[in-house]
């Protein structure tokens, strides 16, 4: 589980970092949006992939059955 959270943690970082450095800096252009806002739907969105690559990885059987139920959940 830790590893889950170290991994979370640094994806979240990076997309601040990415958000920031790139899209700010680098490129300049303005945000018009709520940063806060963005990165709680990026965190919130990491913890829901997060929780049905778990969900998912319990209930199938084998790899194979895991790849297919991915595939299946991302087009329902």
């Amino acid at each position: 589980m830790s590893k889950i959270w170290a991994n979370g943690l640094v994806i979240a970082a990076t997309v601040g970092l990415s958000l920031y450095l790139v899209v700010r800096l680098l490129s300049n252009i303005p945000i018009a949006g709520s940063i806060p806002l963005f990165m709680f739907g990026a965190v919130r969105y990491l913890f829901f992939a997060t929780a049905i690559g778990l969900f998912l990885g319990t209930v199938a059987r084998s790899i194979s059955q895991h790849a297919f139920s991915r595939c299946w959940s991302r087009f329902s």
